[in-house]
C-alpha cells in the first residue's frame, strides 16, 4: 500500500472480511457499553466494550463470552469483553484491548 500511494499507482485490497461485525440479536447489541477513552471526544476513540454485571449475568448463559471482571470504585462490576464466539453472521468477534 505504501508503495501504490508513493508512485501514485492504483491498489486493489480484497478481503474475505474486511471487518468485524457485531452480528448478533439486537436485544444483545443492546447491552453493550463502551468506555470512551475521552468520554467529551469521543473520535480519540474506546478503551474498550463492556457489559453491566446485570446483564453479564444474563448474557453469559446464552452466549460464549470471555470477559474480564473490572470492579469499580463506585462498588458497580464491569465486565470488559475480550471474546464473543458465535451470533448470526459472524463466527467470531474478537475485541482488541
Amino acid at each position: 500500500m505504501k508503495v501504490a500511494q508513493k508512485q501514485g499507482i492504483p491498489l486493489v485490497f480484497i478481503s474475505a472480511n474486511s471487518g468485524a461485525r457485531v452480528g448478533l440479536d439486537e436485544a444483545v447489541k443492546a447491552c453493550f457499553q463502551v468506555e470512551w477513552k475521552d468520554p467529551s471526544d469521543v473520535s480519540r476513540g474506546a478503551k474498550y466494550l463492556y457489559l453491566t454485571d446485570k446483564d453479564y449475568k444474563r448474557l453469559r448463559r446464552m452466549q460464549n463470552l470471555v470477559a474480564t471482571e473490572l470492579p469499580m470504585a463506585d462498588g458497580t462490576v464491569r465486565w470488559r469483553l475480550d471474546d464473543l464466539t458465535g451470533g448470526l453472521g459472524m463466527e467470531c468477534l474478537q475485541v482488541c484491548t
